[in-house]
Protein backbone atom coordinates (compact mmCIF):
# COMPACT_ATOMS: atom_id res chain seq x y z
CA UNK A 1 0.00 0.00 0.00
CA UNK A 2 2.87 2.06 1.12
CA UNK A 3 4.43 2.07 -2.31
CA UNK A 4 1.62 2.63 -4.42
CA UNK A 5 0.89 6.21 -2.45
CA UNK A 6 4.40 6.66 -3.10
CA UNK A 7 3.87 5.73 -6.84
CA UNK A 8 0.85 8.52 -7.20
CA UNK A 9 2.77 11.10 -5.39
CA UNK A 10 5.67 11.59 -7.59
CA UNK A 11 3.49 10.93 -10.89
CA UNK A 12 1.68 13.78 -9.63
CA UNK A 13 4.78 15.56 -8.95
CA UNK A 14 6.36 14.22 -12.15
CA UNK A 15 3.02 15.39 -14.34
CA UNK A 16 2.91 18.78 -12.85
CA UNK A 17 6.70 19.50 -13.51
CA UNK A 18 6.41 18.39 -16.76
CA UNK A 19 3.00 20.49 -17.33
CA UNK A 20 4.52 23.05 -15.71
CA UNK A 21 7.82 22.68 -18.09
CA UNK A 22 5.89 22.91 -21.58
CA UNK A 23 3.79 25.93 -20.65
CA UNK A 24 7.02 27.56 -20.53
CA UNK A 25 8.08 26.63 -24.09
CA UNK A 26 5.28 28.04 -24.97
CA UNK A 27 5.75 31.25 -23.26
CA UNK A 28 8.82 32.61 -25.25
CA UNK A 29 9.48 32.83 -28.64
CA UNK A 30 10.49 30.03 -30.70
CA UNK A 31 10.87 28.37 -27.61
CA UNK A 32 9.33 24.72 -28.93
CA UNK A 33 12.76 24.93 -31.77
CA UNK A 34 14.99 24.18 -28.89
CA UNK A 35 11.59 22.78 -26.08
CA UNK A 36 13.22 21.71 -22.80
CA UNK A 37 16.89 22.30 -23.59
CA UNK A 38 16.14 25.99 -24.33
CA UNK A 39 16.36 25.86 -20.03
CA UNK A 40 17.88 22.86 -19.09
CA UNK A 41 20.99 20.93 -19.65
CA UNK A 42 19.36 17.62 -20.52
CA UNK A 43 16.78 17.65 -23.83
CA UNK A 44 14.53 16.46 -21.39
CA UNK A 45 13.81 18.69 -19.15
CA UNK A 46 14.11 18.97 -15.45
CA UNK A 47 17.55 19.09 -13.56
CA UNK A 48 20.25 21.61 -14.02
CA UNK A 49 19.63 24.86 -15.82
CA UNK A 50 21.26 26.48 -18.88
CA UNK A 51 21.88 30.51 -18.28
CA UNK A 52 19.26 31.25 -20.38
CA UNK A 53 16.84 28.64 -18.07
CA UNK A 54 18.60 30.72 -14.76
CA UNK A 55 17.58 33.66 -16.42
CA UNK A 56 13.79 32.33 -16.88
CA UNK A 57 13.73 31.14 -12.97
CA UNK A 58 14.42 34.53 -12.01
CA UNK A 59 11.84 36.35 -14.16
CA UNK A 60 9.28 34.10 -13.36
CA UNK A 61 6.26 35.94 -11.80
CA UNK A 62 4.37 32.98 -10.23
CA UNK A 63 4.21 30.25 -12.82
CA UNK A 64 4.32 32.78 -15.58
CA UNK A 65 7.24 34.26 -17.41
CA UNK A 66 8.32 37.66 -17.58
CA UNK A 67 8.83 37.92 -20.98
CA UNK A 68 9.63 41.62 -21.48
CA UNK A 69 12.27 41.26 -18.84
CA UNK A 70 14.10 37.98 -20.04
CA UNK A 71 13.72 39.45 -23.60
CA UNK A 72 16.33 42.24 -22.73
CA UNK A 73 18.48 40.34 -20.60
CA UNK A 74 21.73 38.69 -22.58
CA UNK A 75 21.77 35.31 -21.25
CA UNK A 76 25.42 33.78 -22.81
CA UNK A 77 26.40 37.28 -22.94
CA UNK A 78 27.53 37.52 -26.47
CA UNK A 79 26.40 41.26 -26.99
CA UNK A 80 22.75 39.77 -28.32
CA UNK A 81 19.82 40.09 -26.19
CA UNK A 82 17.42 37.20 -25.65
CA UNK A 83 14.63 38.63 -27.64
CA UNK A 84 17.24 39.31 -30.89
CA UNK A 85 17.89 35.45 -30.78
CA UNK A 86 15.24 34.13 -29.96
CA UNK A 87 13.14 36.43 -32.85
CA UNK A 88 11.73 39.08 -30.91
CA UNK A 89 14.33 42.00 -30.92
CA UNK A 90 11.47 44.64 -29.58
CA UNK A 91 10.07 42.55 -26.63
CA UNK A 92 6.58 42.85 -27.55
CA UNK A 93 5.95 39.18 -29.21
CA UNK A 94 3.06 37.59 -26.91
CA UNK A 95 2.40 34.50 -26.90
CA UNK A 96 1.25 32.92 -30.35
CA UNK A 97 2.82 36.26 -32.33
CA UNK A 98 5.34 36.16 -34.99
CA UNK A 99 8.56 36.24 -34.93
CA UNK A 100 11.44 37.42 -37.23
CA UNK A 101 14.05 35.09 -39.00
CA UNK A 102 15.17 31.93 -37.40
CA UNK A 103 16.10 32.02 -34.38
CA UNK A 104 20.11 31.49 -32.60
CA UNK A 105 20.97 29.91 -28.89
CA UNK A 106 20.50 32.21 -26.34
CA UNK A 107 22.51 29.93 -24.38
CA UNK A 108 25.56 29.82 -26.49
CA UNK A 109 27.79 32.97 -27.31
CA UNK A 110 29.22 31.45 -30.65
CA UNK A 111 25.42 31.28 -31.99
CA UNK A 112 23.93 34.59 -32.66
CA UNK A 113 22.13 36.55 -35.60
CA UNK A 114 24.18 37.79 -37.95
CA UNK A 115 22.85 40.74 -40.28
CA UNK A 116 22.69 40.13 -43.61
CA UNK A 117 25.75 42.25 -45.56
CA UNK A 118 22.55 43.54 -47.94
CA UNK A 119 20.25 44.95 -44.89
CA UNK A 120 20.68 48.47 -45.86
CA UNK A 121 20.24 48.00 -49.26
CA UNK A 122 16.40 48.96 -49.63
CA UNK A 123 17.21 52.36 -48.24
CA UNK A 124 20.46 53.06 -50.14
CA UNK A 125 18.06 51.77 -53.21
CA UNK A 126 15.35 54.01 -52.34
CA UNK A 127 17.83 56.97 -51.95
CA UNK A 128 19.57 56.08 -55.27
CA UNK A 129 16.43 55.72 -56.89
CA UNK A 130 15.31 59.40 -57.13
CA UNK A 131 15.26 61.14 -60.34
CA UNK A 132 18.30 62.97 -60.89
CA UNK A 133 16.28 66.01 -62.27
CA UNK A 134 13.80 66.50 -59.21
CA UNK A 135 13.97 69.88 -57.58
CA UNK A 136 16.57 69.59 -54.27
CA UNK A 137 13.71 69.90 -51.09
CA UNK A 138 13.90 73.70 -50.13
CA UNK A 139 16.48 74.85 -47.60
CA UNK A 140 14.93 75.75 -44.12
CA UNK A 141 17.25 78.37 -43.55
CA UNK A 142 16.32 79.97 -46.87
CA UNK A 143 12.91 79.71 -46.14
CA UNK A 144 13.61 81.81 -43.30
CA UNK A 145 15.56 84.54 -44.84
CA UNK A 146 12.63 84.83 -47.61
CA UNK A 147 9.94 84.74 -45.02
CA UNK A 148 11.37 88.14 -43.62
Amino acid sequence: MRWMLGGAAALVLWTTDAGATAARVLQVPNGPVYNCALCHLSPRGAGPRTLFGEDVRATLRGTVVDWPTLCARDSDGDGYTNGEELGDPTCMWRRGGEVTGPPTNPNDPQDFPVIPPDAGAIEDAAVDAAPADAAPAPDAMAQRVDAG
